[in-house]
């Protein structure tokens, strides 16, 4: 009776903490965390006051109870941890794509802008000689 009234009163303690305390506290899982405890066994012992008989088998499941809880909840973490992943392997590789797209189209910008201006140098060269050539005869006339 001892121990189900200590557990209550943990319990109680831990969900008074969760909701008083800040959510963004980095010690809310923690307390979640005794607050499941605590409840799982304090149901266990009140179990265990109404039937007697079961009480060995009820203190033997709570392990059992805790660590399939505990599994949940990893499970949840490693399936958000993978969606995650998968959206930033996702997002990188879209921007590789874009900066390899942009970097082509730089390249290819380049390119033409050389190819052109080196046949546009070619004939303004030309005909800066034609301009010279013809300069000194306009100015005598």
């Amino acid at each position: 009776m001892l121990l189900f009234i200590m557990t209550t009163i943990v319990y109680i303690i831990a969900y008074l903490e969760i909701k008083v305390q800040p959510q963004d506290a980095a010690y809310l899982f923690i307390f979640r965390l005794i607050c499941l405890v605590s409840a799982i066994l304090s149901v266990e012992l009140l179990v265990s006051l109404i039937i007697s008989p079961f009480w060995l088998f009820m203190f033997n499941l709570c392990p059992i109870l805790i660590i399939g809880v505990m599994h949940h909840w990893y499970q949840g973490i490693y399936e958000g941890l993978y969606k995650t992943a998968g959206m930033v392997l996702k997002a990188v590789h879209i921007l590789c794509n874009k900066i390899y797209g942009l970097l082509c189209w730089t390249y290819g910008r380049l390119l033409q802008i050389f190819q052109s201006g080196a046949s546009g140098a070619i004939s303004s060269s030309q005909g800066d000689i034609e301009m010279q050539l013809e300069g000194p005869q306009d100015l005598v006339a």
